[in-house]
């Protein structure tokens, strides 16, 4: 008898963000394929594809892959999900669809010559280079453009932050929300962070969100890290939160 696998790959993950880390998961299907029919007892091991690697390429997608060849061991017939590959997109990539190219390698029994005294296996090995498609979404995206604080230590003062819409989509329903990374600074009435509504807003707009806060009065005179998230609306009525933006603030 004699056939071989017939693996198939495709991806879970198929939608990213620029500037973002994230993880590419893969499944490999094997519709193992029998070309000449021979006792069931050979069947797997023409339709198993065994030692398995997998290794994933950039490609012309605006990623890079930081996950090297993955061992998948032996697959039989169905499927197969494989450890995640950890990617980073790019900053500046551009929205759209790309192919991601995955090379798989295997050995596999091709022939199965039998009789009654028993069997003798060819073994071949084979590597093909499958593409799984993911899209890099067309979104707003923030960044910030100036930071002012009138903060000083023991004291109440102002932090303002200007921030713009960099991405190519417009956002709705927007707030910023500012958070402490120490106890010593504080927002409003004790509290470790604040939101600032913005509503709607527009590509290449930059909007300004102001915060009172306090620092301890014995407080370190250094900079201090507070996060910013952004929470919006999608043009396609989807809820989101942008990656976590750093400013500093240093007591005057």
């Amino acid at each position: 008898m004699y056939g071989s696998p017939d693996i198939d790959v495709f991806t879970s993950t198929s939608e990213f963000e620029p500037g973002t880390q994230s993880q590419l998961r893969l499944t490999l299907r094997n519709n193992g394929e029998i070309d000449q029919s021979g006792p069931e007892r050979y069947e797997s091991r023409v339709t198993t594809a065994r030692g398995v690697t997998v290794e994933a390429r950039p490609g012309d997608a605006p990623v890079e892959i930081n996950t090297g060849t993955i061992g998948a061991g032996n697959v039989p017939t169905g499927t197969v999900d494989l450890s995640p590959i950890d990617i980073t997109v790019s900053e500046n990539a551009t929205p759209g669809t790309y192919r991601i190219p995955v090379e798989v390698s295997y050995t596999y029994t091709r022939l199965v010559d039998y009789d009654p005294s028993g069997a003798e296996y060819t073994d071949n090995t084979r590597t093909r280079t499958h593409y799984v498609t993911v899209r890099v979404r067309d979104q707003p995206r923030f960044e910030v453009v100036e930071t002012e604080t009138t903060a000083q230590v023991g004291d109440t003062g102002d932090l303002s932050v200007t921030v713009e819409n960099t991405g190519t989509r417009a956002a709705t329903d927007a707030s910023v929300t500012a958070t402490s990374r120490s106890d010593e600074l504080v927002f409003g009435t004790a509290s470790e962070s604040s939101t600032a509504q913005v509503g709607r807003w527009a590509v290449g707009e930059r909007r300004t969100v102001n915060y009172t806060v306090s620092l301890a009065e014995d407080a370190t005179v250094r900079g201090y890290t507070v996060n910013l998230d952004v929470d919006y609306t999608d043009t396609d009525g989807i809820a989101r939160t942008s990656r976590t933006l750093n400013v500093g603030v240093t007591p005057s």
